[in-house]
């Protein structure tokens, strides 16, 4: 978040310096300007990583911004926090090209064909998210996704004033309405009170998932679907699973995922999509499984069959 400062930075060393007063000014214009300066501000308070430049003293960077015509004063907290006044105009500006970088985020997001997103919806000021996404190709790396929003949704609240807006981000089924996971900024928090913490090895691995792979003659519009299963051989629930495969003949990814909780000793029920029709042209790439341990937390555990490695992590979303 530190970089995207750069949108104030922008605004703040343009180069302006504060002008001086025409000292032809009467006493009653000053009193006028002094009661009328209020209305022309806003006030805000943001952490100082906003603002704090990698290897520049804190002091230099509020010094050299309070040389702006923009910023009426700005002054450091003391207590992670930065709180300034800033000219309701250039205020304005701000919160207009921070709304054009969601805007242009999402437009991106939509228009890239290779995830599941067709539709983004923000409301309540950026502080919730809806992510329609097509269930075919949504995966178990789409909370990546979130984080960008939860990033930009805080941004857009510490300099609209709401320094504690909790950011929803909600993953939606495009073609029923069905929420599909949801996850809030307030996990950030919680994440890095545990220091992002990481597991060395795999709470839940491939082999204790053993899955079956079924497909079914081509319907009458000439569509191969897949079909898939898996066992949970483990001792914890299994809340997230997906297979990747490579379809060799059409050189494109299926993307099988089932977000039903399967717990120890149960078997899933039934996941599709597009498949090739010969088993022998899908090659499995990568296996995504979510699993709770004994905590309640999720653990992500991504796993790249090509280069038998494991990469966990433990998340509260």
């Amino acid at each position: 978040m530190r970089k995207i400062f750069l949108l104030l930075a922008a605004l703040m060393l343009v180069g302006c310096v504060r002008t001086n007063k025409d000292e032809d000014n009467n006493a009653n214009d000053q009193l006028a300007l002094e009661l009328d300066r209020s209305p022309l501000y806003v006030d805000i308070t943001i952490p100082k990583d906003l603002i704090q430049v990698e290897g520049v003293p804190l002091e230099d960077t509020l010094a050299e911004a309070s040389k702006s015509e923009d910023i009426e004063k700005i002054i450091d907290n003391n207590d992670g926090t930065i709180s300034m006044s800033v000219s309701k105009e250039k205020h304005q500006e701000l919160m207009e090209s921070i709304q054009n970088s969601i805007e242009e985020t999402s437009n991106k997001l939509i228009e890239n064909k290779e995830n599941s997103i067709v539709d983004i919806e923000s409301l309540d000021d950026y502080k919730v998210f809806n992510i329609y996404v097509d269930p075919e190709k949504y995966g178990g790396l789409e909370f990546m996704n979130a984080l960008l929003f939860y990033s930009k949704g805080m941004l857009y609240n510490y300099y609209n004033g709401d320094n504690n807006a909790e950011i929803i981000v909600k993953f939606i089924n495009n073609e029923t309405g069905q929420l599909i996971e949801e996850g809030s900024s307030k996990d950030l928090d919680k994440l890095e009170d545990e220091g992002d913490s990481k597991e060395d090895s795999p709470l839940v691995t491939v082999d204790q998932l053993p899955y079956s792979l079924e497909i079914e003659e081509p319907d009458s519009l000439g569509y191969v679907y897949g079909f898939v299963t898996f066992t949970n051989n483990s001792a914890y629930p299994i809340t997230g699973f997906e297979l990747t495969f490579h379809m060799k003949n059409k050189n494109e990814k299926a993307y099988f995922t089932t977000y039903d909780t399967v717990l120890p000793g149960e078997i899933s029920p039934k996941f599709k999509t597009f498949s090739e029709e010969n088993k022998e042209d899908m090659e499995l790439i990568k296996v995504f499984i979510k699993a709770r341990n004994d905590d309640g937390k999720d653990v992500l555990i991504y796993y790249d069959v090509k280069l038998d490695e494991y990469n966990v992590s433990v998340i509260n979303f």
